[in-house]
Parts: C-alpha cells; sequence; structure tokens
C-alpha cells in the first residue's frame, strides 16, 4: 500500500495486500447477511462505478473490509501465477492485480 486514509484502521502504508473484486462496508444489512455483492455502498463497484484495478495505483473504497492481508514471506510471484491459472481454468480476463515492488 503506497497511502492510506484516514478512515483506513486495519492495513498501514507498506502492507502487502489482496483485492477483492467486491468492495463492502460490513455495516449495511446486505454485509450483515454475508452478501457482499449487494453492499449499499459498495458491491461490484471496481471497472463499474469507478475505476478498476487495471492501473499502476487504485483507491479502494471499504479497505478494512475489503482487503486481505499478504502475510510477510509470502510468495508474491505464486500468488500471480495462482491468478493467472485461475483465471484461465475460468475463463476470466482478470480478477485480482498485483502491484510489483
Amino acid at each position: 500500500m503506497d497511502k492510506v486514509g484516514a478512515g483506513v484502521t486495519t492495513f498501514r502504508k507498506g502492507d502487502h495486500v489482496l483485492i477483492s473484486c467486491i468492495t463492502a462496508c460490513g455495516r449495511c444489512e446486505y454485509c450483515r447477511r454475508g452478501m457482499y455483492s449487494h453492499c449499499t455502498t459498495g458491491g461490484w463497484i471496481l471497472g463499474n462505478r469507478i475505476d478498476g484495478t487495471q492501473a499502476e495505483y487504485v483507491r479502494i473504497p471499504h479497505a478494512d473490509t475489503s482487503l486481505y492481508p499478504i502475510p510477510a514471506g509470502a510468495d508474491e510471484e505464486a500468488l500471480q501465477d495462482y491468478e493467472r491459472t485461475f483465471a484461465a481454468q475460468n475463463k476470466i480476463d482478470t480478477f485480482a492485480t498485483f502491484a510489483k515492488r
């Protein structure tokens, strides 16, 4: 992460994270029911209502509930290989984007 907004409490600058294709506030009725794609202020907004993740930098709404930490020492190249394999097997163009250091 290059920058962290004032409302983000779970992550810090420099953290490595996975970006979910669905953003979720974690508080609305849909989120409380586990229906994150129906979040009233999130859902399928990346690349739909706001710019997607095919960029060097991207803003992720509801970062505290929409990002997942990559453990220290994890093989990020392997995660990228997993992304490409999963996408190819499921005929998906891209479901996640990782920034290179």
